[in-house]
């Protein structure tokens, strides 16, 4: 049975076999094992490692499609954390720019020092379908593309600036 869901599983660092390990898998619908070998190896090493899963599915609905098993949603389903989409919680926005924009300073060698209201503005009507991703990228590409001092709308995506209820201000 090990090779059977061999492809569904993914590979992990070298040092896989060290006891306390932490995985984190995007998708909560692949197979997790206590036993493995490592690529190349002959022998089945123990594995004692914690799974952080996370979906953006109903997964109560899956298993009730057969899309899901319900044994691993038991094995897997411990704690429940839900977290609402950001368009659902817009007051976390300035505090997510202010940290993007300390981030990016540090990669980019930057020293911006904030947003301006108008560009904040911007951010907080936008629907943000790609959720933090979407947000993380968009202040990256400010903090890149704009000099020293403070980010403006000049450089945000073209998706963020033409937002309708940003001509309606006008």
């Amino acid at each position: 049975a090990l090779g059977r869901f061999r492809r569904d599983v993914p590979r992990p660092p070298n040092d896989s076999g060290q006891p306390g390990g932490v995985r984190f898998f995007p998708g909560a619908d692949r197979s997790v094992l206590r036993r493995r070998q490592r690529v190349g190896g002959s022998r089945t090493i123990s594995v004692n490692l914690r799974v952080i899963a996370a979906t953006n599915k109903d997964l109560q609905k899956l298993i009730k499609e057969k899309a899901f098993r319900q044994d691993l949603f038991y094995r897997l389903n411990v704690f429940t954390l839900h977290l609402p989409p950001l368009r659902e919680r817009k007051e976390d926005i300035p505090s997510l720019v202010d940290h993007f924009i300390e981030r990016f300073n540090l990669i980019n060698g930057k020293e911006i020092l904030g947003i301006s209201q108008e560009a904040l503005a911007l951010l907080m009507l936008y629907d943000w379908r790609g959720n933090v991703l979407e947000l993380e990228n968009a202040v990256r590409n400010l903090v890149i593309m704009s000099p020293e001092g403070t980010l403006s709308m000049e450089y945000l995506p073209f998706e963020i600036k033409k937002h309708p209820l940003h001509f309606l201000e006008d």
